[in-house]
């Protein structure tokens, strides 16, 4: 699909923005453009004075695998005193003889709750992070919610995560092939805004084209329209209930992972984080789907 034209990005200090959009238009090219990974396409793009960029990338955490995890940030900090060092590691999570843990030992999550205490030690006042919250545990995510909520520099930030950009977002930036499109406040703001906007460009679609409609054609049309509506209703209906049991299915998994029984078992641990990302995904996917259900409904 083709990526976004015409981005218009305006992010002033302390702004915690989101970046949103369908798969494919380019969310983590222009995250990568930011901080300066691949070329400008087109434009420019100015920086403030002073402005120390940070950048959070999943696939490319760059961690020494023979190192512990308290090695990986004393040796990048050496004159840091190490009860600091295990301070900022214990906000990650890391506590005790978690700090000795070799680094290619570490799952998935635990691999990029290090990066994240990484890069809140380099001191950056403007960090940009791609999908911060993926492959995290519900304990990892609140930590970096905590983390990134104390920061006070400025944020610019990929994530499906609504929870997640519900608790950080100042701004929401919506791409899409036109463009993109600015929404003062959060992601229920945002679908709240949205929902207005595609009411709006209905009605006026219908005020473009004044048809001349018998009393018969009306009463078919409106009979549609109420069948058409019922079907979205029950659509909805069964689309809440899904989104529920998946819920339900990953507050039960995380229970279980939270069971002292298993707590050196890394196997069925790996499992069942495997199958909460799982059913993280049927939830995006699902939300997208009520989301354009909703806004039919509206219209």
């Amino acid at each position: 699909s083709p990526l976004a034209q015409h981005i218009q990005l305006d992010i002033k200090k302390q702004d915690s923005v989101a970046l949103i959009g369908p798969n494919g238009i380019g969310k983590s090219t222009l995250l990568k453009t930011v901080v300066q990974q691949l070329p400008l396409l087109a434009g420019t793009m100015n920086f403030g004075s002073n402005v120390s960029v940070g950048y959070y990338d999943q696939e490319h955490a760059n961690l020494h695998e023979q190192k512990t995890v308290l090695q990986e940030l004393w040796d990048e900090h050496p004159t840091t005193p190490e009860k600091d060092i295990r301070t900022v590691l214990a906000s990650f999570l890391f506590y005790g003889d978690d700090v000795q843990k070799a680094v290619n030992m570490l799952s998935g999550g635990e691999r990029a709750r290090l990066t994240l205490a990484k890069l809140s030690m380099e001191g950056h006042n403007f960090l940009v992070l791609d999908e911060p919250t993926n492959h995290l545990d519900i304990e990892s995510k609140e930590a970096l919610e905590e983390a990134l909520i104390q920061y006070e520099g400025t944020l610019l930030f990929v994530s499906h995560d609504r929870y997640f950009i519900n608790r950080l977002a100042t701004k929401v930036v919506e791409l899409s092939e036109e463009g993109s499109t600015l929404y003062l406040g959060d992601y229920e703001y945002f679908i709240e805004k949205k929902m207005e906007l595609e009411a709006q460009k209905a009605r006026e679609k219908v005020e473009e084209v004044p048809k001349k409609v018998s009393e018969k054609d009306n009463m078919k049309l409106s009979r549609e329209a109420q069948k058409r509506r019922r079907q979205l209703e029950r659509q909805l209906e069964r689309i809440e209930e899904e989104i529920d049991s998946h819920e339900q299915a990953i507050s039960i998994l995380q229970e279980e992972m939270n069971d002292e029984a298993l707590m050196n078992d890394s196997y069925t641990l790996a499992r069942k984080q495997e199958e909460i990302e799982k059913h993280e995904e049927e939830l995006i996917g699902l939300t997208d789907k009520w989301e354009e259900l909703a806004i039919e409904l509206e219209n």
